[in-house]
């Protein structure tokens, strides 16, 4: 029998190389930041793509930085937490953790999802810590406070809410990991996500989660069970939330679009695994793909077009003045202007990008070794739908079928609130 992934991932060579990952570009006025494998924070022009400055730490960087007014708070593989000038990269304090602190929010205070299983409360001034709240699992969600309270997520499989004293409100049981994949609604469409994430914000609508056990749940703010979407593997892509639908993707190659009742609209295929959000700009939908594929879908399922890299497509894309930023696993950050879909610049990290064998292929390896065999739809759905969702479907299809979220697994006592809590 495999090891538990979490053992795995800290036995586990971080690689190092220029690749860019899982962490978004962020952009500060003319300036735009990201880190990369080869250990180095990077600031550029957000005009021309030219570096202002870079800071090096003592590991890669897979997380999105927090800029707080001249500040910047990004963390590293070093285990350390940083807190750097925004005008040049002079670093003012740093902090370190008994594990790698994976994820950044600032509201008033810093947010931190740790490898050690903790969720971190840190003055931005010094990196005091206020408080801390040890769950069962790694964090690797950046934690998100709404309406007073801090919603985070585990490795446990437990999605927790916490009053701001750091004390445990509820928390609700999936059925599999819990990594970052989650957003929150509002009635005017999206009030949180991943790539929005900073301020204490105030909302009155749902949660909508992505789990190991290969569902997309959605929860009321006080930790109630809505509904939840069965899809072919595991969900660890941030949904998005835009008007009146809900947008993810999925490790089983599909990208979603979902009723807010959790009814399907219609699934697109791609070439690859889909771990990253999408970005919905002009009533277009942009993901990145593990196919190298940077792909843009109208809001109806059909493809725009898509961008081709020279690796997976995991940073998070952002849009702003009909330009639109990305990162990918080949070392370059692009920048696309959407009208003609030009690249008015790419800059390219100072390393090599990491052989995806070296670890991308090895650790999908490994997790999918530590979950339960993908669920077949075939082994619920009615066997006149059988077919439809069966049927081996073409990269660039989009498909729409009459099944619904309601499956018998649904009411399963596993998928319940639970308020109890032992440390």
């Amino acid at each position: 029998m495999p090891k538990d992934v979490e053992q795995l991932i800290k036995e586990s060579v971080i690689p190092e190389g220029g690749s860019i990952s899982w962490c978004e570009p962020v952009i500060s006025g003319d300036k735009l930041i990201f880190g990369a494998l080869d250990k180095h924070l990077y600031c550029l022009d957000i005009r021309t793509g030219k570096i202002l400055w870079k800071f090096i730490t003592g590991g890669a960087i897979f997380s999105g930085a927090v800029i707080v007014k001249d500040k910047v708070f990004f963390s590293s593989s070093d285990k350390y937490l940083y807190c750097i000038e925004l005008g040049d990269g002079t670093l003012i304090w740093k902090k370190i953790f008994p594990e790698w602190p994976m994820s950044i929010t600032f509201a008033e205070n810093l947010y931190i999802g740790c490898n050690d299983s903790n969720v971190y409360c840190l003055s931005p001034e010094d990196g005091r810590m206020i408080w801390n709240f040890r769950t069962g699992g790694f964090m690797i969600g950046y934690p998100a406070v709404i309406n007073s309270l801090v919603y985070c997520s585990s490795f446990d499989s437990n999605f927790y809410c916490l009053d701001l004293d750091g004390k445990m409100k509820w928390k609700f049981l999936t059925g599999g990991r819990l990594e970052w994949a989650y957003c929150i609604s509002d009635e005017s469409g999206q009030a949180w996500s991943v790539t929005d994430r900073h301020g204490n914000r105030n909302a009155n609508g749902n949660i909508y989660l992505g789990s190991y056990d290969n569902c997309l749940y959605s929860l009321s703010l006080d930790g109630k069970f809505n509904w939840k979407f069965l899809t072919g593997k595991r969900v660890g892509a941030p949904p998005a939330v835009h008007d009146g639908s809900i947008y993810f993707g999925s490790t089983d190659k599909n990208f979603y679009s979902l009723k807010q009742n959790g009814v399907m609209n219609w699934r697109f295929v791609t070439g690859g695994l889909i771990d990253t959000p999408a970005c919905i700009e002009n009533n277009t939908a942009y993901f990145g793909c593990y196919d190298n594929s940077l792909y843009a879908l109208n809001l109806d399922g059909t493809q725009a077009w898509k961008f081709l890299t020279g690796g997976p497509v995991m940073s998070p894309p952002i849009a702003i003045g009909g330009i639109l930023y990305f990162g990918s696993w080949d070392s370059y950050l692009y920048a696309i202007r959407l009208r003609d879909k030009k690249v008015i610049w790419k800059f390219k990290t100072g390393s090599a990008p990491v052989p995806p064998k070296d670890f991308l292929t090895d650790f999908i390896e490994i997790v999918d070794a530590t979950e339960k065999k993908p669920f077949s739809f075939s082994d619920w759905k009615p066997e006149t739908l059988k077919k439809s969702y069966e049927w081996k479907a073409e990269v660039g299809n989009i498909i729409t079928s009459p099944y619904k979220s309601e499956n018998p697994y649904m009411n399963k006592p596993a998928y319940k609130m639970d308020t109890r809590y032992k440390s």
